[in-house]
């Protein structure tokens, strides 16, 4: 897999976090045209997304944290994202939480909203699982099929259904 597609003595550039950048990009200027095609603010709805990213990816990290036991390991830092350990529920539960407070803050309706980021978000997960595939995680089971994929770090002899490609083309 190519999980690194840059190394410099500074930082890595991760392929994951370039799919999910690029998914989040493409999904955001999806939903604010779907947004201003319905009438509603795109700006707002620009904004919200823009935060959400944030709380995402924070709400990611602390999931994780929790699933793996990580959070009572003094000896772990919260901010340590180049170790791994983010979830896609854990992004998805607090992004709905805080959509759901801003839209209230904002004074907009919730499910106009949530029906404009739902054209988006396939389009961006669909980007988010090529990075998991380069990233060789989240695979899945033994496959006899063609087009099995050996992760070298998973099972190196052992072809397994490539998951993450299969979300990706149903996005």
């Amino acid at each position: 897999m190519h999980s690194i597609l840059l190394s410099t003595p500074w930082f890595n550039v991760y392929s994951y976090g370039v799919m999910i950048a690029v998914g989040y990009s493409i999904a955001t200027l999806w939903i604010v045209r779907e947004a201003k095609q319905d009438g509603l603010p795109g700006e707002t709805v620009f904004d919200m997304l823009l935060f959400q990213l944030i709380v995402g990816v924070f709400g990611s990290r602390f999931f994780f944290m929790i699933e793996s036991g990580e959070i009572f390991n003094p000896s772990v830092s919260f901010f340590d994202f180049e170790r791994g350990g983010l979830t896609f529920y854990g992004c998805g539960f607090s992004s709905l939480a805080f959509d759901l407070i801003f839209l209230r803050i904002n004074n907009l309706p919730y499910f106009r909203v949530m029906d404009c980021v739902g054209m988006g978000l396939p389009l961006g997960i669909a980007f988010s699982r090529v990075g998991c595939f380069l990233n060789g995680c989240c695979y899945g089971i033994p496959c006899d099929y063609p087009w099995g994929v050996v992760f070298p770090k998973i099972s190196p002899q052992t072809p397994l259904h490539p998951t993450q490609l299969y979300e990706s083309l149903a996005g």
